[in-house]
């Protein structure tokens, strides 16, 4: 009789509990609703000291941080061991090849003179053997002289660059007026000081009716290939 009621009022007390238990307050319950737990007074939520958001984005935001903050899994030795199992075997004719990396050259003027074919090969030949050369020169309307000097560089313009240089050319005994008239003979000459200049010495050869000779000594020169004739060698001359 003692355990009867014993067991009678055990089951009173769980049935007490499960009138009052609502599984829209149960924060495990697949019928929770938060919007009834919050208008709920009394409701103890599982972790009271958990931190609150303002809104869903709020909570996201820190959760995807927190999330991507998490250590990564180490890779052992043994699952690496595990993985080269399953390497594929290659046959030999399906192995890659193994090429070496071709190093480019670097390219200039000094190394395309060497690698120079054709006419302009002449040129790095006269510069091997220090070959004197004549070249002439023009202008806008026929021949303007010649220079002969040693040729130290060209490219494939016939762009050259010169040295030990002795240039002969003709000019009109007339110059050309200055752009804003004749000179005033009555303003005074101004005084230039040219003594940390070194302008090479002209020398006239040759007076004819509109036109004289000149002559000058350079040590080096550059010409363009748009102002050269054409090039002869000069293996026997005399300077």
């Amino acid at each position: 009789m003692a355990a009867d009621r014993g067991h009678s009022r055990s089951d009173e007390k769980q049935m007490g509990q499960d009138v009052n238990y609502d599984p829209n307050l149960d924060f495990y319950s697949d019928q929770f609703d938060p919007l009834k737990a919050l208008h709920t007074s009394n409701i103890v939520p599982p972790v009271p000291d958990a931190k609150t958001y303002d809104n869903i984005f709020a909570y996201k935001r820190a959760y995807s941080a927190e999330k991507d903050q998490r250590p990564r899994k180490h890779v052992t030795a043994e699952s690496e061991a595990g993985k080269s199992e399953f390497k594929r075997n290659w046959l030999p004719h399906q192995l890659p090849i193994q090429s070496e990396r071709k190093h480019h050259r670097v390219k200039n003027v000094l190394t395309k003179m060497e690698s120079t074919r054709g006419p302009l090969s002449v040129l790095r030949k006269c510069i091997e053997d220090k070959i004197k050369v004549k070249i002439w020169t023009r202008h806008s309307h026929g021949i303007r002289g010649y220079i002969t000097a040693f040729v130290t560089m060209f490219d494939k313009h016939w762009n050259m660059s010169l040295e030990d240089v002795v240039e002969v050319w003709t000019r009109p005994k007339k110059r050309k007026v200055p752009p804003f008239g004749t000179i005033n003979a009555d303003k005074p000459p101004v005084d230039v000081d040219n003594s940390d200049r070194c302008f090479p010495k002209v020398t006239v050869l040759k007076t004819e009716k509109k036109l004289e000779t000149c002559r000058r000594q350079l040590d080096q020169l550059f010409v363009r290939g748009e102002q050269i004739a054409y090039v002869c060698i000069l293996k026997d001359y005399d300077a």
